[in-house]
């Protein structure tokens, strides 16, 4: 069964090791797979990753393995936009996989300037535990914001 949910009604969180804030939909008691993959901070990540999880995305050291991975996307997150918070827009749950489209923002660390990109996720769970992800984070839009590529065409 595929169940879609749009525009939902939204609660914002802080994980107390750092400065990435997640935003997801308020069922804090809910174990579901869409809940874990958006209660994901560097606090749960021990407790949410499998040891053999399988990950997709570009940039990620090999020799990483299991809740290490996600700790390193989430650091890699924090440094690469400060004060980061990511609001899901749109989220799909179909067996044992959860799609989700977030929306992120922050300022470079860099420049100051204020960024928005989105963010596309895919995540694999089996018995409770993330084992696959794909994550597509929008980096080209980054990069026309902070001006390390020539401006969008009008």
């Amino acid at each position: 069964m595929t169940r879609r949910v749009k525009k939902v009604p939204l609660l914002t969180t802080t994980c107390g090791l750092g400065s990435i804030r997640w935003t997801f939909p308020n069922r804090a008691s809910d174990t579901s797979p869409s809940a874990w993959r958006a209660r994901v901070t560097i606090c749960v990540a021990d407790e949410l990753c499998a040891p053999a999880l399988i990950e997709h995305e570009y940039l990620v050291p090999p020799h990483l393995q299991g809740a290490e991975i996600l700790k390193f996307q989430i650091q890699a997150a924090r440094d690469e936009v400060r004060y980061l918070t990511l609001a899901i827009e749109d989220f799909v749950e179909h067996e044992d996989k959860v799609w989700v489209r977030m929306r992120g923002r922050g300022s470079d660390p860099r420049s100051g300037k204020s960024v928005v990109m989105d963010v596309m996720d895919i995540c694999r769970f089996k018995d409770g535990k993330l084992v696959e992800h794909w994550g597509v984070p929008d980096r080209f839009a980054l990069l026309h914001q902070v001006g390390a590529l020539p401006p969008r065409p009008a």
